[in-house]
């Protein structure tokens, strides 16, 4: 059977043969609270942290917890001026430079992928 341009990975383009909106930008989802932990709800998303003081802390569920895919990726920004900062859970390995946690600054961002069974990538603005 033939494949679409989506299951190959390739975009479509718009009229104006721009790559549909779709497909360029990820749905906002909001965090206001101190804790979150991720699922497959927040799977290809941007978590929008708003909490204008005190820290959330976003955590990386074990496998055994929340069986996301390989490859996965979300993205999270720091909006609110309260501190943001990504735990793994027990058994889950966490690659960031410096082994950092945190998202260094309001606007800033980081990127998660999930690389294997209970191991994440995360790069961005971290401190």
């Amino acid at each position: 059977p033939e494949s679409t341009f989506a299951e190959l990975g390739v975009a479509s383009l718009d009229t104006a043969t721009k790559v549909t909106a779709t497909q360029a930008s990820a749905d906002v989802m909001t965090a206001s609270g101190t804790a979150l932990t991720l699922s497959s709800t927040y799977a290809g998303k941007l978590v929008k942290c708003t909490r204008s003081s005190g820290t959330c802390t976003i955590t990386i569920p074990s496998n055994t917890t929340a069986s996301l895919p390989v490859d996965t990726e979300i993205e999270i920004v720091r909006y609110g001026a309260g501190a943001v900062t990504i735990s793994p859970a027990s058994g889950v390995t966490l690659y960031s430079k410096d082994s950092a946690r945190s998202i260094a600054s309001q606007y800033g961002a980081v990127s998660l992928k999930k690389m294997g069974t209970n191991e994440w990538w995360m790069v961005g603005d971290l401190e």
